[in-house]
């Protein structure tokens, strides 16, 4: 066992494991009235929705469809609405949007458990990750959610990963660094 992370005990696990399915479907609840519930009058989700089906239609990035996002984001966006076979609108936009912001917490709160040990401060991490990204629901597919995952990933590749198989984790993490899919410009990396 690494220094990196503390030894799980069965109860601390299952504790978890329990809290944080409990707390999942809690704030998917509420992440979904909130997501569902609001529409920005200035419509950058519509923008997103637009750019990302004239790319799945034409896929000539900057010369057929403009954006300021690099073939990153719309390679993972449009990925994921083809592996859904959902059309390219607002209500598969937000549940993709709610996905993320979910995935985001979950993950938050399993790094947590594993550095510290403590399904307390596990949980309290997985919630305070959900509400601190409510604002997610303001701009569905605004590239900062894709940033936000990027972002906790790293701290999970560390936790998961560095204790059994550190050259696995330290390209993840390297990887996952200069990983930009919301950047158009390759001078935009994370410093």
């Amino acid at each position: 066992m690494s220094a990196l992370v503390r030894p799980l005990s069965k109860p601390a696990t299952i504790t978890f494991g329990i809290g944080s399915a409990l707390g999942a479907i809690a704030c998917g609840y509420v992440g979904y009235r909130i997501v569902f519930s609001s529409f920005a009058t200035y419509d950058d989700e519509g923008y997103f929705l637009v750019s990302i089906q004239e790319w799945l239609d034409r896929g000539q990035l900057y010369d057929g469809v403009y954006s300021e996002y690099g073939p990153g984001y719309f390679t993972l966006v449009g990925g994921l609405f083809g592996a859904l076979g959902g059309d390219v609108d607002h209500d598969t936009a937000r549940l993709i949007t709610l996905g993320i912001w979910l995935a985001v917490s979950v993950l938050a709160g399993l790094s947590l458990l594993r550095l510290t040990g403590n399904p307390l401060i596990a949980l309290a991490g997985q919630l305070l990750a959900f509400v601190v990204l409510v604002i997610m629901h303001q701009d569905p597919m605004y590239p900062g959610a894709w940033l936000a995952l990027v972002l906790i990933a790293i701290p999970a590749a560390a936790a998961f990963l560095l204790p059994t198989r550190p050259a696995l984790g330290m390209f993840s993490i390297g990887a996952l660094r200069r990983s930009r899919p919301w950047s158009r410009s390759t001078s935009e990396a994370l410093p």
